[in-house]
């Protein structure tokens, strides 16, 4: 962006991923490899500016000269954390729940995981939704000793899956758990 055209402008950012920002500058992180349409909006006046634009990303490469070291996740966790769970598809979901798991943040995972199997979420497809709970499920029961809410998990997925060998592990896991 150009500081003429945003001096005294409101700047919104949409990554194309379900993610959005306000600052002139961005720093943005994408979870998964893809095209992604991204969208600039400049309001000055009456009728906003919008450039929009897309872009390709790709699996990071690894720096390989020994002369740079490689991208760390606790270097982006800040930015991980003010990500709208919610707003993220079936991929994004899933690799920013593997992130905090990484990182040993179980709670944030826990939070953001448990986005899939609420009523009001967008759908996923079952292999996410099959991933996430056996992801999510154990986070639950034994790192946050919450049996309640790992049953509660594991129903939701058992209802919302449906493919039967998946629709019945969770359902056996919801059995162990009673």
């Amino acid at each position: 962006s150009v500081k003429a055209v945003t001096m005294g402008a409101k700047v919104q950012w949409e990554f194309g991923d379900g993610q959005t920002g306000d600052q002139l500058n961005p720093t943005h992180v994408y979870l998964h490899p893809g095209q992604f349409s991204v969208k600039m909006s400049v309001h000055r006046g009456a009728k906003p500016l919008e450039v929009i634009s897309r872009v390709q990303v790709r699996r990071p490469l690894q720096p390989d000269d020994g002369k740079r070291k490689p991208d760390q996740l606790a270097d982006y966790l800040p930015l991980l954390a003010n990500y709208d769970p919610r707003t993220l598809g079936g991929p994004g979901l899933l690799q920013l729940v593997r992130a905090f798991d990484q990182a040993d943040k179980t709670s944030d995972a826990v939070r953001a995981g448990r986005v899939a199997f609420q009523s009001d979420a967008a759908s996923y497809d079952d292999s996410v939704l099959h991933d996430l709970a056996r992801l999510v499920g154990p986070m639950i029961r034994d790192r946050q000793d919450n049996p309640t809410g790992a049953l509660e998990l594991w129903q939701a997925a058992a209802g919302l899956l449906r493919r039967d060998a998946w629709k019945g592990e969770c359902a056996i896991e919801a059995a162990d758990i009673c």
